[in-house]
């Protein structure tokens, strides 16, 4: 049917232009008509740069527009008229295009909305992929990706996006009004190694690469220490990739008072590493000594993360030793058996860079501007502090429960999910048909409180109950984990939350009784997965972006 329109599609072209719904392309057939030279219309929009800067078609006619000043109003072409008319098709109001004579100010692009038809007779892990040219500040041409993938329920796809090379962060909004996250995501991407000492901050945490690790003195080099100065001395080199302010510890002295019982905190390094300064307190007092068995370690402190790249040569080996030192100190990030904590990971497309999503735990803030290299240089193309922001509860795929220690787990307590009742039973049974959860008595402490070691206990057997009890959860649908722990020297290994990811089918509520528990409501509604989805990931829904590039605001 030649009355309707087919889909739009995409073309390599930069110059092909395409209408939706009613109208013509206006052409002419020289670059500068006169009476004499007819003004055609067209809906072919194919159209090329010529030498002299004018967009032509296929058939060698040029391109009319109507004129526009800097604030875009639309002005006559004959400078002698004052008040434009675009129902008139004449020389007097239209000018052919030229790109040559294009210029002003460029405007960063802030908002892109995407209309997509998707397949409903897709298998389920079949994606499409949509690219969408945006422009910076400067008026460079990017591309950004959207990944569209069918999921394994009725009319349900995912929507992902890789911020395009230099951006900050890209969050996709489920509404028009910016206040609903679909998703955020953000970046680091390195560009080259950053010095030894050149740190990020990561949610309050200082990660610093440090190509120091240890060194321990010997016959060939011997440490010297000079107790009333606090000083220790050994060939240049030894202490290179220390700097004022790590904290280190001392072992193995052949003089005992020289070891550090804890960190030492260093006030000066040798320029050539050959010496080191200790600040006063630790240890006590340092004996003067010639010693040929010191073990020199840098530590890491509650507040600073040292991240080893001793061994690294390549930029993608100290991005792995960076993403494996947030895993290992922040429980926030941490991968919970074999389930994989996404919200911070290398994607598969580039070595070089680190992705940071949130899956609705929180908000992400990263800093990246101690990330520079030995010469002052940036090592990564962001460079200021960026938000990833917390993704919206209609949209999360699981829900956490933080227990705290300030209450006391009795007996009888219960927990409804999904309509099976889980009672704490310290030994003397459970009432009707509930769900037996076992609990351990001892090491509860004060009146009112528990053991981190008995909540660990508390839900490790509510874990077990529940996968034991409702076939609709499984190991990878239930899980508990550590929250907000970044303690030194690492993370507790005791859980204190409950991790319940959305089911196939169906919803389900949550209901605690008498106990008290961090975050959510007593009861919590978890929407059908399926429904919830389609609200979101509907063909045709609205999705803003917005992002940061090279620290710079959209205009």
């Amino acid at each position: 049917d030649t009355g309707v329109q087919g889909l739009l599609a995409a073309s390599a072209s930069q110059t092909d232009i395409a209408l939706s719904g009613n109208g013509f392309f206006v052409v002419n057939e020289v670059n500068q008509p006169t009476l004499n030279n007819e003004f055609l219309f067209t809906r072919a929009g194919s159209f090329f740069l010529d030498n002299e800067g004018f967009l032509r078609n296929t058939g060698g006619f040029y391109l009319q527009a109507w004129p526009t000043d800097a604030s875009g109003a639309v002005i006559p072409a004959n400078k002698n008229l004052t008040v434009p008319n675009k129902n008139v098709i004449s020389t007097d109001f239209l000018t052919t295009v030229n790109l040559n004579r294009v210029g002003g100010t460029a405007a960063s692009t802030e908002e892109i909305a995407i209309g997509a038809n998707l397949p409903s007779n897709d298998d389920a892990g079949t994606t499409h992929k949509t690219d969408v040219q945006f422009f910076d500040t400067l008026g460079n041409p990017n591309n950004i990706s959207f990944v569209y993938s069918k999921g394994i329920r009725d009319n349900e796809w995912d929507l992902e996006l890789t911020p395009p090379q230099g951006v900050a962060v890209t969050t996709l909004y489920a509404d028009t009004a910016g206040a609903t996250v679909y998703e955020s995501r953000g970046q680091l991407e390195f560009t080259t190694l950053p010095a030894s000492g050149a740190s990020v901050v990561i949610d309050g945490i200082t990660y610093q690469f440090s190509t120091f690790s240890s060194v321990t003195a010997s016959a060939t080099n011997t440490f010297t220490v000079v107790g009333a100065a606090r000083t220790i001395t050994a060939a240049s080199g030894t202490f290179t990739g220390l700097k004022i302010g790590d904290s280190i510890s001392i072992t193995g002295a052949t003089n005992a008072a020289n070891n550090t019982a804890v960190a030492a905190t260093l006030t000066a390094v040798a320029s050539d590493g050959s010496s080191i300064t200790l600040a006063a307190g630790d240890p006590a007092a340092m004996a003067n000594s010639a010693d040929t068995t010191m073990t020199v370690t840098i530590l890491d402190t509650t507040a600073t993360k040292i991240i080893n790249v001793s061994t690294s040569t390549t930029v993608a080996q100290y991005v792995s030793a960076l993403v494996a030192k947030v895993k290992a100190s922040d429980s926030d990030f941490a991968n919970v058996g074999t389930t994989t904590n996404n919200r911070i990971q290398i994607p598969a497309t580039s070595s070089s860079t680190v992705f940071f999503t949130d899956d609705g735990s929180a908000s992400i803030v990263v800093n990246p501007a101690g990330l520079l290299t030995s010469t002052g240089a940036r090592a990564v193309r962001q460079e200021v502090s960026f938000t990833v922001q917390k993704k919206a509860t209609a949209h999360r795929d699981s829900f956490q429960f933080t227990f705290s220690t300030a209450v006391d787990v009795k007996d009888g307590q219960t927990i409804t999910i999904n309509g099976i009742v889980y009672e704490v039973d310290t030994g003397g049974g459970v009432a009707g048909t509930n769900k037996a959860v076992l609990t351990p008595t001892a090491g509860t402490g004060t009146a009112g409180t528990i053991s981190a070691a008995d909540l660990n206990t508390f839900l490790s057997n509510l874990e077990a109950a529940i996968e034991a009890n409702d076939p609709e959860f499984a190991a990878t649908t239930v899980r508990i984990r550590r929250a907000n722990d970044s303690a030194e020297p690492t993370p507790s290994t005791d859980a204190n939350t409950l991790v319940l990811d959305t089911l196939s089918k169906g919803s389900y509520n949550v209901l605690f009784g008498t106990n008290r528990q961090q975050g959510p409501s007593a009861e919590v509604q978890f929407r059908r997965p399926a429904e919830r989805i389609q609200r979101r990931r509907a063909a045709g829904r609205r999705l803003r972006q917005r992002r940061r590039r090279h620290g710079r605001r959209p205009q």
